[in-house]
């Protein structure tokens, strides 16, 4: 079955995850919701907001595990 690569940063923190295209059609929706900063290469989305991406690290993580993060994206503090 193919999966598709979703990630998440807050800060140099990035997770990782291989979904199935259902999940991932349900994951956008929740990703929409809860406002993600930017998106980068049309799959990491980062946030600014630590709980938001905990709240979305602990969705993603019910559906798939974590893969380890291979770069983070260095991004200025504001």
């Amino acid at each position: 079955m193919a999966t598709r690569k979703l990630a998440i940063q807050y800060g140099n923190r990035k997770k990782e995850f291989d979904l199935t295209p259902k999940r991932y059609s349900e994951v956008e929706s929740l990703l929409e919701y809860y406002n993600y900063d930017f998106c980068l290469e049309d799959y990491i989305f980062v946030y600014s907001n630590r709980i938001i991406f905990d709240i979305i690290d602990l969705c993603l993580s019910s559906f798939s595990t974590p893969q380890p993060a291979k770069d983070s994206y260095h991004l200025p503090c504001i």
